[in-house]
């Protein structure tokens, strides 16, 4: 079985939004090419506190942050910093390309 790993402290789209090259040129969105693998996400870090916006102050993380999260069953956690490290858009996306969100990396064998 092979895995590919989130490492979801990181903010969430950087590795997500990287174009490939297919062998016959053509641009293809990275994920296409891990079709054949488990792709896992470790806990995200959701940020906290307030942030102060143009029409007032807002909490993070996001209330929709919160719901897809807790609707797509992926594991989270606060901070490591003050402010929003994960929005509804990013948490949105990475809950549909993950397979599995566990709170630990899981058992891996290396090659060679």
């Amino acid at each position: 079985m092979c895995f590919f790993v989130f490492v979801a402290s990181l903010p969430i789209l950087k590795p997500i939004v990287v174009k490939a090259r297919t062998k016959k040129g053509k641009s293809m969105f990275a994920f296409k090419l891990l079709k054949n693998v488990t792709k896992v996400v470790l806990p995200i870090a959701v940020g906290g506190g307030l942030i102060d916006a143009s029409h007032g102050l807002l909490h993070s993380p996001a209330p929709a942050t919160l719901e897809i999260l807790s609707m797509k069953g992926l594991f989270f956690f606060g901070g490591p910093v003050m402010g929003e490290l994960a929005t509804p858009t990013g948490v949105a996306i990475l809950s549909n390309l993950v397979d599995i969100s566990t709170m630990y990396v899981p058992p891996l064998k290396s090659k060679g």
